[in-house]
């Protein structure tokens, strides 16, 4: 019955019947726009927002937020928040300048391998069941697969299209939703 949404403005809105009723719960985080919540599996009541402003952090479901954003450029927008099924510290956060990790729960952020060079990451896509391995879409430059935790970079396709979204079906199928429509991609693992 709880669920969040983030608001282009200055809200992150919770509603916990369902989506019936909603309010907002954005203490901190005044005329930040957030692209993407995360809800931490592992601590209660810890959620990351990423903004145009970097990451924001709640300890306490949301009744007040904090910058957590040591090591992201200053100002950078983030775009994409993933939070690891595995590990419990572990967060990826696509942004205007790269995919960027932290493994202390949001306290610090470094640089993906390589990832500078995919430029803007609108979505990113854990594969758990492939330990190590994530997806990213990007601006312009269409769909990129890492295999070591970001370390290094292989183009999917659909290059020249922008990858807002994606999406893991069954049989390792993947769904990326662009400017240019719905596309099926089928990494080979």
């Amino acid at each position: 019955q709880r669920l969040y949404a983030g608001c282009w403005g200055n809200n992150i809105l919770l509603s916990t019947d369902g989506g019936l009723s909603w309010a907002p719960i954005h203490s901190g985080l005044e005329t930040l726009s957030v692209h993407s919540l995360v809800v931490s599996p592992f601590v209660p009541g810890v959620m990351y927002a990423g903004t145009v402003e970097g990451v924001y952090c709640t300890r306490n479901n949301g009744a007040s937020w904090a910058e957590c954003s040591e090591g992201l450029p200053a100002k950078t927008t983030v775009f994409c928040l993933l939070h690891s099924g595995r590990a419990a510290c572990t967060l990826y956060a696509g942004t205007s300048s790269g995919l960027y990790v932290s493994q202390d729960c949001g306290r610090s952020w470094h640089a993906s391998t390589e990832s500078a060079s995919l430029g803007t990451v609108y979505a990113c896509l854990l594969l758990e069941e492939q330990p190590g391995t994530i997806l990213c879409g990007t601006e312009q430059g269409g769909a990129w697969l890492s295999r070591d935790n970001g370390a290094t970079w292989q183009p999917l396709g659909l290059n020249g299209r922008s990858v807002y979204s994606l999406v893991s079906l069954s049989d390792g199928v993947v769904m990326a939703g662009t400017d240019d429509g719905v596309y099926l991609l089928e990494p080979r693992f």
